[in-house]
C-alpha cells in the first residue's frame, strides 16, 4: 500500500463530499465488462469518463456541465462516444445511490449529522470497495488523458488525475488518517472527528449490516444495468 506524503492532502479539494470515486469506477466496470457497444479498447476513454464529472469541485467547470438529469441506463447506451456514455453512467449512479439510501433509510444507521452522514457513508462504500476491486488498470488508466476532457484546462486535468491516483492508493481510512493530522477543518469537518472516522471506517467495513448494506445496493445496480 502507497502512503501519501502529508503535503498532498493540503491540494485536496472538497470533491470527496460529492463523489466516491472507488465506487463509481466498480460500478462502471462491472457496467462496461457486461455490454457490448464499445471495445475493449475503448474502456479507458469510458472510464476517464466516468470520473470526469467531479472535477467541477476543482471551480473551472460548473455542475451543470459535468453532470446530467434523469439520466438511464439507455441513455448511457446512445451515447455518441464513450467518454461520454462514461459521464452519464456517473450521473446515473448518483442519482440511483441517492434513490436506494433514501427509500432504505440508510442514513438512519448513522449516528451522525445530516452533512456528515452523506459524507462519511460515501467514505465507507469506498473503504468496502477498496478490498473488492484491483484498481491497478485504471491507476494506470490516469496516466492518459482523454480528447474530450478539454473542456477545462490541461492543469486542471493534471491536478485531477493527480488527486485520484492517490486516492486509488491509499484506503479512505488511511487518507483521513493523514489529513487529521493538518489540525484544519475538511469537507467541513473538524480534523479530530476525522481522526476517529479513520477508525472508525475501518470496523464499519467489516459489520455485517454494512457488509448487507452495499451487497443490496450493489443488487439494485444490477437489475438497473443489466
Amino acid at each position: 500500500m502507497k502512503k501519501v506524503f502529508f503535503i498532498f492532502f493540503i491540494f485536496i479539494p472538497f470533491f470527496l463530499i460529492g463523489s466516491n470515486p472507488i465506487e463509481h469506477v466498480y460500478l462502471a466496470n462491472k457496467f462496461f465488462e457486461n455490454q457490448k457497444l464499445f471495445s475493449k479498447d475503448e474502456k479507458k476513454s469510458f472510464i476517464l469518463g466516468t470520473l470526469f464529472p467531479d472535477i467541477r469541485y476543482l471551480n473551472e467547470i460548473s455542475r451543470e456541465k459535468t453532470h446530467f438529469k434523469n439520466i438511464e441506463i439507455l441513455d448511457v447506451l446512445n451515447s455518441k462516444t464513450p467518454f461520454e456514455a462514461g459521464k452519464k453512467f456517473h450521473s446515473f449512479v448518483d442519482e440511483k445511490r441517492d434513490e436506494f439510501i433514501i427509500k432504505n433509510n440508510i442514513y438512519e444507521r448513522l449516528n451522525l449529522d445530516f452533512i456528515e452522514k452523506t459524507l462519511y457513508l460515501k467514505f465507507l462504500e469506498d473503504e468496502i470497495v477498496f478490498d473488492k476491486i484491483d484498481l491497478t488498470e485504471f491507476i494506470n488508466f490516469l496516466d492518459d488523458f482523454d480528447d474530450e476532457e478539454k473542456e477545462v484546462s490541461f492543469a486542471c486535468q493534471s491536478r485531477w488525475h493527480a488527486m485520484l491516483y492517490h486516492y486509488f492508493n491509499n484506503k479512505p481510512s488511511y487518507i483521513l488518517y493523514y489529513v487529521s493530522y493538518l489540525k484544519s477543518f475538511f469537507w467541513g469537518i473538524d480534523s479530530s472527528k476525522l481522526y476517529d472516522w479513520s477508525f472508525s471506517l475501518e470496523k464499519d467495513s467489516k459489520k455485517n449490516e454494512f457488509l448487507i448494506y452495499f451487497d443490496e445496493l450493489l443488487s439494485y445496480f444490477e437489475k438497473l444495468m443489466f
